[in-house]
């Protein structure tokens, strides 16, 4: 009972790497989101004029 077999092992490899893809896309849907954001306003207020306003995420 003390020893984890291969099937077991490999169903918990399966889960871990579906959870790590979920939570990394769920991160890219995110990143999008605030790029989307930037895109649809160039000319924010806090944006410098030197700036393109497309990495000024942060201003």
């Amino acid at each position: 009972m003390g020893e984890v077999t291969n099937n077991q092992a490999n169903l918990m490899l399966n889960i871990a790497t579906t959870m790590m893809k979920k939570t990394i896309e769920v991160n890219e849907n995110a990143v999008m989101q605030v790029l989307e954001g930037v895109n649809a306003n160039p000319a924010p207020t806090t944006t410098p004029t030197a700036s393109s306003g497309l990495l000024d995420i942060y201003a």
